[in-house]
């Protein structure tokens, strides 16, 4: 992947209570690590209901279909599937203590 290709993975900005108020989980890429450009992105989760394991389900789309679109389309060589898969890991690994307190405070109410 070059730096001009879009990228990015999750990662909640807010503190917790801004958490709660906010109607879009920030993504952004662990890809600096690589010497890469940091992109983010916002995943709308708003009209969910994360007090469900349904709500929590979509939710865990939504950031994958995210992903996808910013880590880019597969591309031929080894190496390059390696820099997208790890983009795609960065991505869903950082989504997910988001989610799990976004969900536990949902369903603390």
């Amino acid at each position: 992947m070059k730096i001009g290709l879009t990228l990015g993975a999750v990662a909640l900005l807010a503190s917790a209570t801004a958490a709660t108020a906010q109607a879009d989980v920030m993504v952004t890429s662990d890809y600096l690590k690589m010497g890469w450009e940091q992109v983010s992105a916002q995943v709308p989760y708003n009209d969910l209901n994360l007090a469900t394991d349904g709500g929590v389900q979509t939710l865990r789309s939504r950031v994958k279909a995210e992903a996808i679109k910013m880590c880019g389309a597969p591309e031929v060589g080894a190496r390059n599937t390696m820099n997208r898969n790890t983009c795609l890991d960065s991505v869903l690994a950082s989504a997910e203590p988001q989610i799990a307190k976004l969900s536990a405070d949902a369903r603390a109410r």
